[in-house]
């Protein structure tokens, strides 16, 4: 048995694949809204100039619209796979993360990788300050886009995969207000 123990001792953590996009931010923040339910996670306030035409509806999607950049990242778990899309500074810290869920849908998300990403880029850590289940939204106001939110309803596996991936990332997850 002692075999196994050690066997144990030398797996190492799995390092997710990562994805830069190639394209415009813009483009693939339009596309957030084919996705469906997702769980965001804002970093920390403060974020610099707005980038890309894009303006946020909400305070917490900021980081999307200000990133300097965004990449894809997925890994396989010990309780299977995971999926998301971070959105980095100019230094390279990841400002919010969207995670995909059994309620996503995942024809959107693997159009959007096979249309907007390349290579890889360095990984960093997310120090979230709030997470929720939304569905993004966008329209169009006087030639800008705007990206906004709704609350998002997903199965009882997807809201206790949200929960598990909140607890992982250190975040308690806002719950809708009742009404």
């Amino acid at each position: 048995m002692a075999w196994l123990t050690g066997f144990g001792a030398r797996l190492r953590p799995a390092q997710p694949s990562l994805r830069a996009i190639a394209g415009s931010p813009r483009q693939c923040l339009r596309w957030l809204p084919q996705l469906g339910p997702v769980l965001y996670l804002a970093g920390m306030r403060g974020c610099p100039r707005a980038r890309h035409g894009v303006l946020a509806e909400d305070v917490d999607l900021m980081p999307l619209t200000h990133a300097a950049a965004l990449q894809a990242a997925s890994m396989i778990t010990p309780v299977g796979p995971r999926e998301w899309l971070d959105a980095l500074d100019d230094a390279g810290a990841i400002r919010a993360r969207v995670y995909l869920l059994p309620d996503t849908d995942y024809c959107a998300w693997d159009g959007m990788q096979g249309r907007f990403m390349h290579g890889a880029r360095a990984m960093t850590q997310l120090r979230a300050r709030t997470a929720r289940l939304i569905a993004f939204t966008h329209r169009r106001l006087a030639g800008l886009d705007v990206l906004g939110c709704m609350l998002a309803r997903v199965s009882s596996l997807g809201g206790r995969l949200a929960a598990e991936l909140a607890r992982a990332e250190h975040v308690r997850m806002q719950l809708p207000l009742p009404g």
